[in-house]
């Protein structure tokens, strides 16, 4: 299985994992306020077009497609860290360059379809290095606690990006807003710079060409029957919530008649969950054990999708539906915080970038199409009956999880024990 691992140290000593979190946090954030400003410099300085808009948000979705399995290649044939601080300074350049084409006064949709689509090159890059990166710097016994802290850094930025995007956008431009994503990466680039700890890299055979190196990885999650149901579930489950979130907002503002402001703030308010499911998946997991929390928490998606249809119009319909999105998000969170770690501990170490990146590239290949799917069924049978359909969808996707070994691992409780 896996090579030895580095003696296991308390996170709150550990200063590497420190540097990383503190700056992981940081840019999260910064990427929050960028997915709400990219667009919005298209629109009000720009003036984009719908087609416009429609080929900037695919460039920048093109990239985890076209080249996750080889950056997952890339990050096991080479030292992690110094891969992420060049994408780091990578992404503040690249977006360094849009508040200054706006300054001058050059500003083009050409810039920003380039910017869009070379930024999601290094953050495919970047994603892959760093959950390969936890486990060296943390060891084994601390990977759920350490996942469970990003995660939590995850969902703090999915409750107050948006919010923070908006204000900044307000008081500055939207292109100059995207500047404190840009500080975002610099801030994290230098705190990364001062962690110095020594990796120990892979050699590959000389016999073993890039091409082969993808499929293993490939060939592992498929031989592997938990990762195989995990990646299973996470596709289907990527196909569907794009589904239902494509229509969710068209649904709430014209059949429930919600302002665009209620909208925003149940799903600002319901992120709250995310945070605390993140901090209190390693407690959860380690009194019930990562199969039978995954099995559970996987459980949550399709009921949580239900209320939305079933409430009245008004403030106790708005009520209801932010509390069930409060806990569907903590179940979320709690389910992605253990489907990484159980994946980490799993993987032999150099094989783990191709690992992380063959589940990701299923989920993201197939995630666009849950969005046309659901425009067009939703022109045919209406709003109402393509997001009960979404539900029913998500619902019965818990099959590859409970048709898995993780059922007769949640009776056994065989995961070995997580500090926490």
């Amino acid at each position: 299985m896996r090579s030895a691992q580095p003696e296991s140290i308390d996170l709150a000593k550990n200063t590497p994992f420190r540097l990383l979190w503190a700056g992981q946090s940081v840019s999260v954030l910064g990427t929050a306020v960028t997915t709400l400003a990219f667009p919005l410099a298209a629109i009000q300085e720009l003036d984009a077009t719908p087609l416009q808009l429609g080929v900037l948000a695919a460039v920048g979705v093109l990239p985890p497609v076209l080249i996750a399995l080889p950056a997952g290649a890339i990050v096991d044939r080479r030292a992690k860290r110094p891969l992420m601080l060049l994408c780091h300074a990578s992404r503040a350049s690249l977006l360094a360059t849009i508040p200054l084409a706006a300054v001058l006064d050059v500003l083009s949709m050409r810039q920003l379809y380039l910017i869009a689509f070379l930024n999601a090159v290094f953050t495919v890059i970047f994603d892959a290095a760093y959950q390969s990166y936890v486990p060296v710097i943390v060891g084994r016994d601390h990977l759920m606690v350490a996942n469970g802290r990003i995660s939590a850094s995850d969902g703090f930025a999915q409750l107050s990006g948006p919010s923070l995007g908006g204000f900044l956008v307000g008081l500055l431009s939207a292109s100059r807003a995207i500047a404190a994503d840009s500080l975002s990466y610099l801030l994290a680039l230098v705190l990364l710079l001062i962690d110095r700890t020594k990796e120990t890299t892979h050699h590959q055979s000389s016999g073993t060409t890039f091409r082969r190196q993808i499929v293993e990885g490939l060939k592992f999650v498929f031989a592997h029957p938990v990762l195989r149901a995990i990646a299973c579930f996470n596709a289907t489950n990527a196909v569907l919530l794009s589904w239902s979130n494509t229509v969710w907002l068209l649904y709430v503002v014209r059949e429930l008649g919600w302002s665009s402001s209620a909208a925003g703030m149940v799903l600002g308010i319901g992120a709250a969950g995310a945070i605390i499911g993140g901090l209190a998946a390693p407690r959860i997991v380690r009194r019930y054990g990562m199969p039978r929390v995954l099995l559970v928490t996987a459980l949550l998606d399709g009921p949580g999708q239900l209320p939305v249809l079933l409430v009245n119009p008004g403030l106790g319909g708005q009520a209801i539906v932010c509390t069930c999105y409060v806990v569907l998000l903590f179940g979320v969170m709690v389910y992605n915080t253990a489907q990484r770690t159980y994946r980490q501990l799993e993987s032999p170490e150099h094989m783990l970038g191709r690992v992380t990146a063959s589940i990701r590239w299923i989920q993201w290949s197939v995630a666009p199409l849950g969005a046309l799917l659901a425009g067009v069924t939703a022109t045919v049978i209406g709003l109402h009956a393509t997001i009960l359909l979404g539900v029913v969808g998500l619902t019965l996707s818990v099959l590859f999880l409970y048709l898995s070994p993780l059922l007769a691992m949640s009776r056994r409780r065989t995961q070995p024990a997580l500090h926490i």
